[in-house]
């Protein structure tokens, strides 16, 4: 367990930060391609071919549908 401050039972990771966020690895679609057997729940930011953030689902790579807030 990494954390800081009180740290949920359910969590192998928690941050606590109210004024930063967390930036998962950024690639290309090709770089993302390459990974070899990726992991399901596998998170990246892919930076072309429509931008965004992709998460591996066993199968397919599944891309967030963005709405702006």
């Amino acid at each position: 367990t990494v954390g800081h401050g009180t740290i949920e039972s359910s969590a192998a990771l928690q941050i606590i930060d109210t004024a930063r966020g967390v930036l998962p690895p950024r690639m290309t679609k090709t770089q993302r391609d390459a990974i070899a057997s990726p992991a399901s729940g596998l998170t990246i930011y892919q930076t072309d071919n429509t931008p965004g953030i992709r998460v591996y689902n066993g199968t397919n790579w599944m891309r967030f549908t963005e709405t702006a807030d």
